[in-house]
């Protein structure tokens, strides 16, 4: 057995080995990173001079961002208040997105959106709210929003921003015309 085991050992080995073959090339969404300011937890009750989010990107890669004020989908004129083009750096890391937006002193609860994708508008008409605010590309996108509560409860304000649709109760405390539920 001894024997076996040296002559094993004492026979000369070679290997052929062949090149790995070449990674993928894997692409990434554009990502918006979770250090925004002002941070997107709190409602905000003084309006922002500036919102502003960091964007992962791949190196080199072009990306757009857009930002709604008050966007609602059923709303046909809905459309972005910014929209931009931009690339990441070649040696990649995050980039920074800020923008800002004129106080609105209406008293009004107000939202505000940033998408970023790698790409819009590809599918559909100009004219569909969705057009610009769903990210079209291959990769995707992400979004992050903002709530200006104004001072108001959040449950004050409407899902879209601004007043509540009739200017009356919030929606979970508004009464219903439907009968009281019948116990089975």
């Amino acid at each position: 057995m001894c024997a076996a085991g040296f002559a094993a050992a004492t026979i000369p080995a070679g290997c052929l080995t062949a090149s790995p073959p070449a990674l993928p090339d894997v692409q990434h969404r554009p990502t918006i990173l979770p250090d925004e300011d002002p941070e997107v937890d709190v409602p905000l009750v003084d309006w922002p001079t500036e919102f502003s989010a960091y964007v992962q990107v791949d190196p080199g890669a072009p990306f757009y961002w857009a930002v709604f004020v008050d966007f609602d989908p059923g709303n046909p004129a809905g459309r972005p208040y910014v929209f931009h083009p931009a690339s990441a750096p070649p040696g990649g890391g995050p980039i920074n997105v800020f923008f800002s937006v004129p106080p609105q002193p209406d008293g009004f609860c107000h939202r505000f959106d940033l998408v970023v994708g790698d790409a819009f508008g590809t599918v559909g008409s100009p004219m569909a709210p969705s057009y610009f605010y769903t990210p079209t590309g291959a990769l995707g996108g992400d979004v992050v929003t903002w709530w200006y509560t104004g001072g108001l409860g959040l449950a004050a304000c409407s899902p879209y921003g601004g007043p509540l649709p009739d200017g009356g109760f919030p929606i979970p405390d508004a009464s219903s015309d439907s009968p009281p539920p019948v116990p089975e």
